[in-house]
C-alpha cells in the first residue's frame, strides 16, 4: 500500500469502552479506536502488529508462559480487524475485476 494515501477519520471510543479495553490489556490503537473501520493504510501491516506485541511485552507477557493470552490480545486487536477488512476488500476487488473481464453471454446462444 502506498504511504501517500490520505489518513482516514478513525472512530473514537467512549470512555467506558476505553476503560474496558484498557483493563482487558489491549494495545493503545485498539483502546483508542476499537475494531471498527475505517482503517488507515498502515493498520493492517506489521506496524500495527508490532504495537500489539510491544504492549504484550510491556505487560510482562512471554510466549513461553503466556502464548494463549498474547494470541487473545492479537485476536481482539485493531490490527486483526484491519487485516480482515483488507482481505475482504481484496477479494471484492478480485471478484469485480473477474466480472469485468468475463465474456458477455449472448441471449439465445448455445452454452
Amino acid at each position: 500500500m502506498s504511504k501517500d494515501q490520505p489518513r482516514v477519520e478513525r472512530p473514537t471510543r467512549t470512555p467506558a469502552e476505553r476503560d474496558a479495553a484498557y483493563h482487558a490489556g489491549l494495545d493503545g490503537d485498539t483502546i483508542d479506536h476499537g475494531t471498527d473501520g475505517p482503517f488507515d493504510y498502515w493498520e493492517s501491516d506489521h506496524t500495527s502488529l508490532v504495537h500489539v506485541l510491544w504492549n504484550a511485552k510491556h505487560e510482562g507477557l512471554t510466549l513461553q508462559n503466556d502464548a494463549d493470552q498474547i494470541a487473545s490480545l492479537i485476536n481482539q486487536s485493531r490490527w486483526l480487524a484491519a487485516q480482515n477488512a483488507a482481505a475482504v476488500d481484496k477479494a471484492e476487488k478480485a471478484w469485480h475485476d473477474s466480472q469485468d473481464q468475463a465474456p458477455a453471454e449472448v441471449p439465445g446462444s448455445a452454452s
